[in-house]
């Protein structure tokens, strides 16, 4: 649902902005649909890094779950906006309250190994396609029911006055379901959380063993005192004195035999315990003498330590201080960063494809109606959904992940180049084919890169700094995501109503687009082979 909530708007977005009054040339709503494209992204950039140090605190599942409830409630309102204040302030409050994908992605890392994580990352993308299949497809199928559906939904009735609330309150309803699923099938991933509440389980559930230790450890919760007590007060009245004084020398027959079992107990600890002083003598003056070679004049000392701990552990740390360590990092700056320049680039080509579907053919476009272009990406994105299932695991098992990441990047750039040569075919039949298999290409490359990508910011960080920095990428990520519609869509409206000739006219913003995907492909060509492990260290 969090795709769809995304992507559900992209088929009906310009016909929106026409709805609402601020224009009525399709040619021109480019200046106005990429800020509400936008406002998504940009809510998410303001609050990702804060939701990322929430996950690490008080677990992943509680993000997750405030997440979905933010999306079904600000989905119904968006599709019930009577103005554009009103679709844009809806929007940005969807995004301000999301942090599923960078939670969701924190999960699987934490949950997976290195071996399996490719493959259950590649579900996580292709539930994400499963979004981009049912979104821009129930978008563009249902919006403006009242037009498609007359006798269904007759002029004046409630879908009439609310020509998209359909679509927003399908969202809202797999928003809900998705909720509920959550809240009883999920188990909590983050650790801490996940020892703590193992710990309160299993509290108490076992009995105390046997011997000197079973006993020690019962006399410290009060258990077996207190039942040794009771006993003794009711044996002192049922019994005689001479049945006392028999239980006196099997007393002291026990107590001799649990004190040497004490003495024998205390010589073995004494024993371990000379044998780590010997190692760690031996160890000190080892060392000791390679500094007397070093520098004479420093007298040789020993020095017995038989514990060592951190001044700083990682609990110790403040998210600031996380925050910053990261923002230092070269490697976590440069993953980050190619992941940035490619949700520009994947979020431009997304948004534009939209609004060159709408233009008109004089300018370049298609003239589709919004039924064509949720029928163009509803088809690509069901084929996309299977072969991302099953070739993605074989091809990164083969290459490895970050050649994965390489290669989908690389690829994509000539099919970025020749999607608006495709307005120049004359035949219905094969302009069709040539959208749908140049979409689901392009998905599928784009889908390499992404899934590599998150696999890869993962693997440049500690496991306890995962939520953080997924945190911190989704962030980051999300204002590029929001430059991108707001820039890509004017930048497009310009293209398309200047009357200049190539490259400045719709092939403009695909060069853009295309120039990005060949920035991230170059940052990703100059990253170490060591990041396709976990960092240890």
């Amino acid at each position: 649902c969090n795709a769809f909530s995304v992507t559900m708007l992209f088929p009906f977005m310009g016909f929106m902005v026409m709805d609402l009054g601020l224009t009525d040339n399709p040619n021109e709503v480019g200046y106005y649909a990429g800020y509400i494209a936008c406002m998504f992204m940009l809510g998410r950039f303001l609050s990702s890094v804060v939701w990322g140090a929430v996950s690490d605190r008080y677990g992943r599942k509680l993000v997750i779950l405030l997440g979905l409830l933010a999306t079904g409630l600000f989905a119904a309102l968006f599709g019930f906006s009577t103005s554009f204040t009103m679709a844009l302030v809806t929007r940005f409050l969807a995004g301000f309250f999301n942090a599923i994908v960078g939670t969701v992605k924190t999960c699987v890392s934490e949950i997976c190994t290195e071996q399996s994580q490719p493959v259950a990352m590649s579900v996580v993308t292709s539930s994400w396609y499963m979004g981009l299949i049912l979104g821009p497809a129930v978008g563009g199928l249902i919006a403006q029911p009242s037009l498609k559906w007359p006798g269904l939904f007759p002029p004046g009735s409630f879908f009439s006055r609310f020509p998209y609330a359909l679509p927003c309150l399908v969202c809202t309803v797999m928003s809900v379901g998705s909720f509920f699923n959550v809240l009883y099938y999920m188990q909590e991933t983050l650790a801490s959380k996940r020892n703590a509440t193992a710990v309160d389980n299993t509290k108490y559930s076992k009995l105390p063993a046997e011997g000197a230790e079973g006993v020690e450890s019962a006399l410290e919760m009060g258990e077996v005192q207190d039942e040794l007590h009771n006993s003794g007060e009711k044996n002192e009245e049922e019994e005689d004195i001479s049945m006392e004084d028999t239980q006196q020398d099997k007393m002291k027959s026990s107590s001799t035999k649990d004190a040497k079992a004490y003495s024998k107990l205390t010589q073995d600890v004494s024993q371990d315990l000379s044998q780590v002083i010997e190692d760690e003598l031996e160890l000190e003056s080892s060392t000791d003498d390679s500094q007397e070679e070093a520098d004479p004049e420093v007298p040789a000392t020993t020095k017995i330590t038989v514990m060592k701990e951190p001044l700083h552990t990682e609990k110790d740390l403040s998210w600031c201080s996380k925050l910053s360590t990261l923002c230092r990092d070269p490697l976590v700056v440069r993953v980050v960063g190619m992941y940035c320049l490619w949700s520009l680039a994947t979020i431009m080509l997304d948004d534009v494809y939209s609004l060159w579907c709408l233009s008109d053919k004089e300018v370049g476009g298609l003239g589709f109606k919004s039924s064509e272009i949720g029928s163009t990406l509803g088809i690509s994105g069901v084929l996309l959904m299977i072969t991302n299932t099953l070739f993605y695991p074989v091809i990164t098992k083969r290459l490895g992940t970050l050649r994965t990441f390489i290669y989908g990047t690389a690829l994509s750039v000539p099919v970025i180049f020749i999607i608006p040569f495709l307005s120049g075919f004359d035949s219905v039949g094969w302009l069709w084919f040539g959208l749908i298999s140049s979409s689901l290409v392009k998905g599928f490359l784009q889908n390499m890169a992404y899934t590599s990508n998150f696999i890869l910011i993962n693997n440049s960080v500690l496991a306890t700094r995962r939520g953080t920095v997924n945190g911190v990428a989704m962030s980051v990520a999300s204002l590029f995501k929001a430059i991108g519609p707001a820039s890509g869509s004017i930048l497009f409206a310009w293209s398309v109503t200047n009357g200049l000739s190539y490259p400045l006219n719709h092939h403009f913003i695909f060069l853009v687009c295309t120039g990005l995907a060949l920035a991230t492909w170059f940052i990703g060509s100059r990253l170490p082979e060591s990041i396709q492990s976990a960092r240890k260290s």
